[in-house]
């Protein structure tokens, strides 16, 4: 059983686990974007420029994978936002002198100021996530909790409910629920969330256009997002929620 106390450590573990693993993505994105700028900036034509922001991606990169600390999120973003406002300039440039370009590294740069610019909503989130640092074995309790979450199929239990919310790509969600908490988990624990009853809410908002999903807004301790939710799973959140089920009407 999971308890209201226990559900706040959980989440403080979950936290810390988040900030890891997001780090260790974007800080092995860094030292690849660094490591391609360094190149490119060591060929013909050299670019002075271009080489110590390929060399303070591939530092970033390395101290964020050696030593992940909230703060790594922000050196992080702004490496990236860097090397993206030097990929749009130059490009620009090269386009008026008429040097060349075909607008690629435009493109290019405009991804990285918007992969880059998310870090700042990042830091905000889980700048709090070091003061209280999780042990392995807490680490591994919740590794393990979610691994059982993600082996269990919903049809075969009677406390779990799935969802996908949609963004830049569809991610699929399960949930345990406990007697007064859910925990909530994204496929393979890239993130994951502990809510109170109160903190979570489920609104459909009829079938889509293909299947038998429910659209739904999907809002998990304040922030909302957008999805789709089966019918079974939906009413076994109701029931949880409200402990009420509302029959939905059979469309003819």
């Amino acid at each position: 059983m999971i308890t209201p106390d226990r559900s706040l450590r959980l989440q403080q573990v979950a936290d810390y686990r988040t900030v890891r693993k997001t780090l260790r993505s974007s800080a092995t994105f860094s030292v690849v974007i660094g490591a391609i700028t360094l190149l490119l900036a060591l060929a013909p034509p050299f670019s002075a420029v271009a080489a110590v922001l390929g060399l303070v991606l591939l530092g970033t990169g390395g101290w964020n994978l050696a030593r992940p600390r909230p703060t790594g999120i922000l050196v992080d973003g702004a490496s990236i936002v860097l090397v993206g406002l030097f990929n749009i300039v130059s490009e620009i440039v090269a386009l008026r002198s008429g040097s060349g370009g075909s607008g690629f590294w435009i493109k290019v740069g405009l991804f990285q100021l918007v992969f880059g610019g998310q870090a700042f909503w990042r830091y905000s989130r889980f700048r709090d996530a070091f003061q209280s640092p999780a042990s392995d074995a807490e680490l591994g309790q919740l590794d393990s909790m979610v691994t059982a979450m993600w082996k269990s199929k919903v049809k075969e239990s009677v406390d779990l409910l799935e969802f996908k919310t949609s963004g830049f790509h569809e991610t699929p969600w399960k949930a345990r629920l406990a007697d007064s908490i859910a925990v909530l988990a994204t496929d393979g624990g890239r993130e994951v969330k502990v809510a109170a009853r109160d903190e979570i809410d489920i609104a459909e908002s009829g079938k889509v256009l293909i299947g038998k999903s429910l659209k739904a807004t999907i809002t998990i301790r304040g922030k909302a997002m957008k999805g789709t939710i089966p019918p079974e799973s939906y009413e076994r959140f109701q029931q949880w929620k409200t402990g009420v089920v509302i029959p939905r009407a059979i469309a003819a």
